[in-house]
């Protein structure tokens, strides 16, 4: 069967094709009082044009978006979709902007939000009232009384749109006029001996349409949120979905199309209003899709100036998009947080991070690293950060998720500071018989510095783990380097409790979940005093474009295709791991089973 696409969900949703009504029907729905029902949607429609148009910006300034027209929005009953098209019109410029659920009052209709040209006033009003005095005449008639019964429409002007159809189910040929209530019987007499009067068919004008609206209001900003999300009261990034219609459109630069057209007058309403727009854009046949940053009331603004609005949805929050932003736009979105930031006090508690130095230049991490807190367990290694992981890690302890601080516009207070003890050497690696000792000179180091940091309360986050055989055989059992954090994380020589978050280590991610199942969790996970971390997923959002045939390897809340595990461990040995994060996932081919590991699901 044919279908109509319509752009939903992420990019569209489809619905059966219906042909549009014509007019004439046979079996027209009948409504519960024709005169009653009539009245109330003409008063309905008074006042939501009214209700609307009052809306409409009166400055200067919130005319830059094009206000020509309102929004109004139609309740249709259930089971009248097939009238939903019948709302549009593109001779008179009204035009579907959004369908929806109903919620609360209305949950058991369909919301339908279109857009009038003012001068289109009339338009619903005069459907209303054609189905209220106007009635539709069907009859079967001999072919040769066609013309005669042309002859007799002509002889009043209040007879209308009489046509003759031969239908080619059965043959017949059938005739059909719109005769006003009260001439109806006036019609029948002058056809006298044309019809059969016991053959006429008489339904009301415009009947399915006007019997499928169940309410006629002025649009809100609910009915343009298809997806049920309306934007809060404190700013968020938001997909704002243009409706781009129409023909194209003369500039001053010249012809331009009208996905073209909206873009410029919608960043010309934002620029006016101060909004901050990303600068990818997605353009389909009739619609545009930009991302910005509103609230609530912005989004109320932008509909009260501008005709182009069809739909809000909240933004598709992909670490991917952010990768892959030009190096220039990147740089603007960290000056952006960078400014929001409220940095901690000098005596905040500290997470240490003990591993490969960290890069503290970074405008993220200045603010929250002193260069009196970076150490290292040999000073000629330097306290930079030779390999980046330290670094990325600090990151993680400072902000978390970095993708939600960026995609935020609220200050971002920060109670925590951070410190840094290079663990591991610029070239080669330390001797496995030194890491506990090295572990526990980190320890001193940090505790032993100067100033604020002597009298700070501070916890350790040790992501760098064994991965030699012999680190990896334990099952749990104790080595070296796990019973030296015992001891330290203990205070065993100095009374002192030290809280450790140590790293339950990494696989590649091939052969999930048999391999993660038996791969153990690295020393010095096993540590009992220690806080051990390993990982889930809910990763699944990903650009299907750039990865067609692909789907998430590990499905949503389950094991990381990353992670290790103590599934193997006798149980007298630690119940590992103590807590779980996110982790990140990867995407596995349909066709050949090869996986990808896409930015989306970087974390």
């Amino acid at each position: 069967m044919a279908e109509h696409l319509f752009l939903d969900d992420r990019f569209r949703y489809k619905r059966p094709f219906t042909a549009k009504p014509s007019g004439f029907s046979d079996s027209a729905p009948v409504p519960r009082s024709r005169a009653q029902h009539a009245a109330r949607l003409m008063r309905e429609l008074e006042q939501a044009w009214a209700q609307s148009a009052a809306t409409a910006p009166n400055t200067a300034i919130a005319t830059v978006g094009r206000t020509q027209g309102v929004y109004l929005s139609f309740a249709i009953r259930r089971g009248y979709e097939s009238c939903i098209d019948s709302l549009a019109s593109e001779q008179s410029g009204i035009r579907i902007r959004t369908i929806s659920r109903g919620t609360g009052d209305l949950i058991d209709v369909t919301i339908v939000t279109v857009w009038v040209p003012n001068d289109k006033h009339r338009f619903f009003a005069e459907k209303i009232r054609a189905f209220e005095s106007i009635d539709n005449i069907s009859v079967v008639i001999n072919p040769a009384n066609a013309d005669a019964l042309k002859a007799v429409a002509k002889q009043d002007s209040d007879f209308k749109k009489a046509t003759v159809r031969k239908l080619p189910s059965s043959g017949e040929t059938k005739f059909y006029i719109n005769v006003p209530t009260a001439k109806v019987a006036d019609f029948i007499s002058r056809a006298g001996s044309l019809v059969d009067p016991s053959a006429i068919k008489v339904s009301y004008g415009q009947s399915a349409l006007i019997t499928s609206i169940d309410t006629i209001l002025a649009a809100l900003l609910d009915h343009f949120c298809p997806l049920g999300h309306v934007p809060p009261e404190a700013p968020e990034w938001t997909e704002i979905w243009l409706a781009a219609e129409g023909e194209n459109e003369i500039s001053d630069e010249g012809e331009v199309t009208p996905q073209v057209a909206v873009e410029r007058r919608f960043l010309t309403l934002a620029e006016s209003r101060g909004l901050r727009v990303a600068s990818e854009r997605l353009h389909f046949p009739e619609r545009v899709v930009l991302l910005a940053q509103i609230n609530r009331q912005q989004a109320r603004d932008i509909l009260a100036s501008s005709d182009d609005i069809a739909e809000f949805r909240p933004a598709e929050s992909c670490t991917g998009y952010l990768f892959r932003q030009s190096n220039r736009d990147q740089a603007n979105w960290v000056d952006n947080l960078s400014r929001r930031i409220e940095p901690p006090t000098d005596d905040a508690p500290a997470v240490c991070v003990v591993d490969t130095g960290v890069n503290r230049g970074h405008p993220l991490l200045e603010p929250l690293l002193s260069r009196s807190d970076c150490h290292a367990i040999e000073s000629t290694w330097g306290v930079d950060d030779h390999e980046g992981h330290g670094t990325e890690m600090a990151g993680l302890a400072a902000y978390g998720s970095l993708e939600k601080a960026l995609l935020s516009s609220s200050p971002i207070t920060l109670r925590h500071r951070l410190e840094s003890v290079k663990l591991m050497p610029p070239t080669g690696r330390n001797e496995p018989h030194l890491w506990a000792d090295f572990t526990d000179q980190a320890v001193a180091l940090a505790s032993g510095a100067p100033g604020a940091a002597a009298n700070r309360s501070r916890c350790f986050s040790l992501a760098i783990t064994s991965d030699l055989p012999e680190d990896c055989s334990h099952a749990g059992q104790p080595t070296s380097w796990s019973g030296g954090v015992d001891q330290i994380a203990y205070g065993y020589r100095d009374d002192q409790r030290r809280l450790f978050i140590i790293s339950a280590g990494n696989t590649n991610g091939v052969d999930y979940p048999r391999r993660n199942l038996v791969s153990s969790i690295e020393s010095p996970g096993q540590a009992w005093n220690a806080v051990t971390a390993s990982g889930y997923t809910n990763l699944k959002d990903f650009d299907g474009s750039r990865f067609p045939n692909h789907n998430p390897l590990a499905s949503e809340g389950d094991l990381s295709p990353f992670s290790t595990t103590a599934v193997e461990w006798e149980s007298k040995w630690p119940n590992k791991p103590d807590v779980v994060f996110e982790a990140g996932n990867l995407l596995v081919d349909s066709n050949n089973g090869s996986t990808s590991d896409p930015e989306d699901f970087f974390c």
